[in-house]
Parts: C-alpha cells; structure tokens; sequence
C-alpha cells in the first residue's frame, strides 16, 4: 500500500475514534406486574388508588363449557352468584383487617388499591370461580325424577327426569342452599338436592350430610374461589378474594350471626353492640333512696324545706 493510502486510512480512524461514545440507554428489567403495583401505591393517609373506570376487569359468567369427551373444562365463572341460604351478592361491608384489591379476579393479577382496618366498602357482586368439581360415583342405577321438600321432606317433582346408570359420574359444581346443588351430569347443567352420602363436610356447608351410600357417594368436594368486586364512593376500586379469616365481611352478617371483628370491643366500629342498660332503669331519673334517705326526706318535708346534698 502506498504512503498516501495509509495516511488516508490513519486519518479515517483517528476522526471515529474522536466521535463521543455514548452509553446505551440501561434496559428496564422491573416486571409488568410490579410496575403496575408501583403506579398503585398508596401514600400513607389514603385507603385507595384512583383508577381508571375500565381498570378493573369484569369477566362474564362461563357457564359450563365442554370439551370433545363431554366433559366440563374448568375453571367455570359463576358470576353474580354466592351459596347458602344466607346468600347475598350486593351488601355493604366492613374491613376487620387491611386488604388487598386486584385489577382482575385472579391470583396473580396486579394490586390496584387496598381497603384499611376499619373501613366501610359496597360490594357490587359475587362471583364463584370452580377450579376443580366434586366428585359423585353412581353405584347403582338411580332415577331422579323428584326432589325432598327441605322442611317436610315430602317429594316435589322435578322440571326433568335425571336417570343415572352404575359407573356415571356427577361433577359437583357450586351450593346453592338447603341441601341442593349445581351439578353435571350425563352431558348437562341441573340443580336439585343430594342424593349421595358421605361424611359430613362442614366447610362445604353441610356437603354430604347423609350418611347413606348405597345409591351413590361423594369422593370429593369442589374447590372454589369467591372474588368480591369491591367498590366505594360509586367508584370501583377492585377484586377481592374472599378468605377463611374474612378480613372483609358482609355488614348484614355480622349483624344478623353476630360474627364480629375479633378483638374489637364492644360499641367499637365492627365490635358488638355497647350493653343495653338495665329494663327499669332510665337515665334521666335519679337512683332510688336508701330506707334512712327516705325517712331524712320525709322529715325534712314535714319542717317545710328540703334536704339538699
């Protein structure tokens, strides 16, 4: 190479290498989730994060959906919906402990509020999530064309003859009260009492009461998650799952069963009611005299004035 080429080429490098060299711009590696909790937090004398009408998510009720086998797939979304004969999905409630509030009604989605011990909140609606159904071995042929009356017991025809072979299985779905049932079976959605036995299950509100398992018997008992959509102020604020602690709880409850926060003292917010005073007594009124206090009195209205003090 010539003399001229090489000062040509030193003189190319000298210039590139006189351009400032500036630093990529560091990569954000904070996970979506987290950013979105961030954006959420709270300062220390506010209970809730403003959020946009459509950030909380309100799924539709799946119904039962199903696959090529005929079988439910789940998880199945019951929306506005609760179990018991206590069952509400609108009701005014109260924090007995600090809770946390999604964005959508599943575990892992984003905190987008929280609710402080001792605040008040509406719930709007209910929602059951079926992650995973009961379990109903049929063992032997059954037909299934009337109900038992839940107080008398007497038979109450059913809308549609359900007819069980030995071997079916009936998916157990959601509670509905007084010992009757969402269930699957042999292809379709119905209702109607238990017709099965097993031990009693207590947690799925009296699941399997009866202790006859000729006909059929419960090998499980659905898992569930109840997602309350918390609002306040006509503002929505977001999820909550319910808990077995229930750190949120129905006003009306609480009242009607007397299931209070614990540890709050009486005439407390979330505590019982202060003691009612005593049926003959009045506030107003001054406490009755003693024997001595009357005769003193008395006396002292015969002499024409009163004993003061």
């Amino acid at each position: 190479m010539s003399a001229r080429a090489l000062a040509l080429v030193a003189g190319v490098l000298l210039v590139a290498c006189s351009v400032e060299q500036k630093p990529a711009a560091a990569r954000d590696t904070t996970p979506a989730a987290l950013v979105d909790t961030a954006v959420a937090t709270l300062s220390a004398d506010t209970t809730a994060a403003p959020l946009a009408r459509d950030s909380v998510v309100l799924p539709a009720d799946t119904g039962v959906r199903v696959g090529a086998d005929r079988r439910p797939r789940f998880p199945v979304i019951f929306s506005t919906s609760c179990e018991g004969e206590d069952c509400e999905t609108t009701f005014r409630a109260f924090a007995c402990a600090p809770v946390d509030l999604h964005a959508s009604p599943t575990g892992d989605a984003a905190v987008v509020a929280r609710v402080s011990r001792g605040d008040s909140v509406d719930v709007r609606r209910t929602d059951i999530h079926v992650l995973r159904p009961g379990m109903i071995f049929v063992k032997q042929p059954i037909i299934l064309d009337s109900d038992p009356d839940s107080d008398t017991g007497d038979p109450i025809p059913r809308g549609d003859t359900l007819r069980l072979a030995a071997g079916d299985t009936v998916y157990l779905l959601q509670y509905l009260g007084l010992g009757s049932w969402y269930y699957w079976s042999r292809g379709k959605l119905t209702s109607g009492a238990e017709f099965w036995g097993g031990p009693p299950d207590y947690s799925a509100l009296g699941a399997s009461a009866m202790a006859d398992t000729s006909r059929a018997v419960a090998r499980s008992q659905p898992l569930t998650e109840k997602w309350w959509l918390v609002a306040r102020g006509g503002r929505t604020l977001g999820w909550w799952r319910a808990d077995s602690v229930h750190r949120l709880r129905s006003v009306m409850q609480m009242q009607r069963w007397e299931d209070y926060c614990p540890g709050v003292r009486a005439g407390e917010p979330g505590g019982p009611p202060p003691p009612r005073a005593a049926p003959n007594a009045s506030p107003s009124s001054p406490a009755p005299l003693g024997a001595r206090q009357r005769r003193t009195r008395i006396d002292a209205d015969r002499r024409g004035s009163f004993l003061l003090g």
